[in-house]
């Protein structure tokens, strides 16, 4: 089988695995696609990252934050679908919103995915040995709100993914990204808005 991955907008994405399970990442009331999902992960609680207004059929909803000062952890299995979450602080050490953001790892047919959400510092060995063998890594490339490009690219040494997925375009950073990336890595610009993997 395959998963076939639709760009909706910023940093959502519509991921369907081969039985038919519907997950959207970064959920939120700005960007919607054309399906109702079953999973929907939202990894910050801010504007184009997480929704209000959610369908009550949906059957898993998945919040990369806490909002009891505890440590948010998602660990769920939908037919051929596998997701869970890794906490992060967004700040780092630096201090501040602290469990306030998650990277979600999906599983599905033999291929694992991690969407990076609105990380914006580098990941321990230990986050890294918690992700896991990642095939696809859906990475901010903005470099400045979230990651800077040199973080950006040291957290994919890091995981050493098959595919990365740019997202969270805003201000300049995507052009300075891909023209980065283009030292390292072979990049492909696709015609549509999906992609089958």
């Amino acid at each position: 089988g395959h998963l076939r991955i639709q760009f909706i907008g910023h940093a959502s994405f519509l991921v369907r695995s081969p039985g038919g399970v519907k997950v959207i990442t970064d959920y939120n009331d700005n960007y919607r696609a054309d399906v109702v999902p079953d999973i929907v992960t939202m990894n910050i609680q801010r504007g184009n990252h997480a929704a209000y207004n959610i369908e009550a059929s949906i059957t898993h909803v998945l919040r990369g934050w806490s909002t009891d000062g505890g440590v948010q952890r998602h660990d769920v299995t939908l037919r051929d679908v596998r997701v869970y979450n890794l906490p992060t602080n967004i700040f780092g050490d630096a201090g501040g919103a602290t469990n306030g953001n998650s990277v979600f790892v999906f599983e599905a047919a033999g291929i694992c995915a991690a969407h990076l959400g609105h990380l914006a510092h580098k990941l321990s060995k230990e986050q890294v040995r918690r992700i896991g063998r990642i095939d696809v890594l859906f990475v901010p490339i903005d470099g400045t709100v979230t990651l800077s490009h040199a973080e950006a690219f040291d957290i994919i040494e890091q995981i050493n993914p098959k595919i990365i997925m740019p997202m969270h375009f805003s201000f300049g950073g995507p052009a300075e990204f891909i023209e980065i990336a283009r030292t390292k890595f072979p990049v492909k610009r696709h015609p549509g808005n999906y992609i089958d993997i």
